[in-house]
Formats: structure tokens, sequence, C-alpha cells
């Protein structure tokens, strides 16, 4: 089981980031970030995946998943998530996958969203 992290995450952690194909940000800017599972080579409830810390690695991993989904060419944005920003009864919990990943399955409005890092290509 992925272990419980809420207060972990709003007593230490400034922001979240997330990492979208460029092409959703409009979406994401205007309703927020939803769980979805749109992986279906893993039987997960629904759940929005993100980091504590974005550096090269998140890069990294993003070029894996691009290769495997085989979705070449497509550019990424990185969403910065203002942890104060976010309700109180949101809850996060430890990816038990990715050294600094979290996740939820509480939705994230889009005013605790900004974008941090435009049209990446990998």
């Amino acid at each position: 089981p992925n272990e419980h992290i809420t207060s972990d995450i709003v007593n230490k952690v400034e922001y979240l980031y997330h990492a979208t194909p460029s092409l959703y940000v409009g979406r994401i800017m205007k309703y927020g970030l939803v769980p979805k599972a749109k992986n279906k080579l893993f039987q997960y409830p629904d759940r929005i995946y993100l980091i504590t810390v974005c550096d090269e690695n998140l890069f990294k991993s993003l070029k894996v998943v691009n290769s495997i989904n085989k979705n070449t060419g497509t550019t990424y944005s990185v969403l910065r998530i203002n942890v104060n920003s976010l309700p109180d009864n949101i809850t996060f919990y430890k990816d038990n996958d990715y050294v600094n990943g979290v996740f939820t399955y509480d939705n994230i409005s889009p005013d605790a969203i900004e974008i941090y890092k435009e049209d990446v290509e990998l």
C-alpha cells in the first residue's frame, strides 16, 4: 500500500509539479487537473501524479514514457501547483515507483496551477 504523506507535503513543500503533453495545457488551465488513468498497462484507480522536485530526472522519465508509447514529436509542459492554494481536505500518497513522486485521487483547481515550463521537446 502507498503511504499517506499529506502532512509532509503540506508542511515541507511549497510547490508540486506535473508534466503533461503541451496540447492539454489549455484545458488544464481552464478546468484543473482531474484524475484519469490513460495508461492501460496497469490497473490503478484514477489519480494525478505529481513530483516534489522538477529536475532532469523528470525529463529522462518522460523520454522513457514517450518511447514506450511511441509519442515521438510530443512536446511537454510542466505545471507548478502551489500547495498553499490547495484545499485542506486534499490527500497525497507516496508513489513507491518514483523517488520524488506523489499522487492524489483529488481534483486540483486551476487556481492553484501555473505554467512552469512550456513546450519542452524531448
